[in-house]
């Protein structure tokens, strides 16, 4: 008895950390218009909290709602599906995507009235019945069923969501050199991983010999824990994500209006601005760059694929490259970590740094500021 009420404590303490955090991230998606983001987190707080009240019987005659008797569950799968279409092609989304929200209309019209058909001292019954028992409410046989498939939505959802990924990067990869297939791959597997954990919630929790009640509370944790994670690498790659800009095919320019004149200055005034430093600006995105010379996104994007060669992404990373170099041999910087460098220059890891860094010039960092071979490895 005593073993299960610590874990109820360290279950129930886990989750209250866990759905304060996923409140904090779902204020912060809002901000960054990641709608969709920000209201699974919201509604997913909502419910954990609604069960937390519910199992320690506060605000019964509120926590029970979704608590107990209704669930959002067959409305996360859509809002995961939706979000990543949406991440991946930075579109809005069209009427007709509503239509994956209508199995979760059907679920609440046909439930709801099930349930307020049932005194106030029926539900009281059956909750306690739940808590005490792990007793579940007995509908009828068609809101069963649909219960009953409500585990499989999100399942389905999940593996649809990562076939979208897996067919976006099939694409890209055919058509371009694209930074940004690198950034979505954290998605990829972000999905595999809630995979894997749908299965082991699933058909593992099944063989562990705890109360009902508690079994079910426990069997979000890892979810509380995965969706946490995934909105803190989402806040990481989203700028890459919707601004990188992939290296054209020849063709993709052949209509464009934009005089060499036209194109020379642009890149004059690209040079100006990495001259100036912007590059140090660790989630510096095409908008913000093309929004300091005044000029629009797709030309400044032509420019540096024409005149450079290659995409934003690459052309960001050169400069950043060659002010690293530069301060490397510069004994002025003697005092700094070849890290504190890079982070000074606009990296955000160590790991992209360092393979960055021997891409381009062939020696690891530490190598280059040991036998000071700045002037062979300089840009040309």
């Amino acid at each position: 008895m005593d073993e299960f009420l610590s874990l109820n404590v360290i279950v129930y303490t886990l989750l209250s950390v866990g759905v304060f955090q996923s409140l904090i991230f779902s204020t912060l998606m809002y901000r960054k218009k990641q709608f969709l983001l920000s209201g699974w987190l919201a509604l997913f707080s909502f419910e954990i909290i609604s069960k937390l009240l519910l199992y320690f019987k506060i605000a019964l005659p509120i926590s029970q709602w979704f608590g107990f008797w209704f669930s959002f569950d067959i409305v996360y799968g859509p809002l995961l599906l939706l979000w990543v279409l949406q991440l991946l092609t930075d579109k809005k989304l069209s009427y007709w995507h509503l239509m994956h929200f209508l199995p979760a209309l059907l679920y609440f019209m046909m439930i709801i009235p099930e349930v307020f058909m049932l005194t106030t001292e029926m539900r009281l019954t059956a909750i306690n019945a739940y808590l005490e028992g792990g007793q579940w409410a007995i509908f009828s046989e068609p809101v069963m069923l649909i219960q009953s498939l409500t585990l499989w939505h999100p399942l389905f959802y999940s593996i649809s969501a990562l076939a979208v990924i897996l067919h976006s990067k099939y694409k890209q990869q055919k058509c371009t050199a694209s930074a940004q297939l690198s950034h979505s791959s954290w998605l990829l597997s972000m999905l595999i991983v809630h995979i894997i954990m749908w299965f082991v919630v699933i058909f593992g929790l099944a063989f562990i010999p705890l109360p009902a009640a508690l079994l079910y509370m426990l069997s979000y944790l890892p979810t509380v824990v995965w969706i946490n994670l995934m909105t803190y690498l989402s806040l990481c790659y989203l700028p890459f994500m919707h601004k990188t800009v992939d290296v054209a095919k020849p063709e993709k320019y052949a209509q464009t209006k934009l005089a060499s004149p036209q194109l020379a200055e642009i890149a004059e005034q690209l040079e100006q601005i990495m001259a100036q430093g912007i590059f140090s600006q660790s989630r510096l995105t095409l908008a913000q760059v093309s929004e300091k010379i005044d000029v629009p996104s797709h030309y400044v994007s032509q420019v540096i694929n024409q005149f450079y060669q290659c995409n934003f992404f690459d052309y960001v990373n050169g400069h950043r490259l060659k002010s690293v170099k530069k301060q490397l041999k510069d004994e002025q910087y003697g005092h700094l970590t070849i890290l504190e460098i890079a982070l000074e220059n606009g990296f955000n890891s160590k790991s992209t740094f360092n393979s960055a860094f021997k891409k381009h010039t062939g020696f690891t960092p530490s190598q280059f500021r040991k036998q000071g071979l700045a002037i062979k490895c300089e840009l040309a």
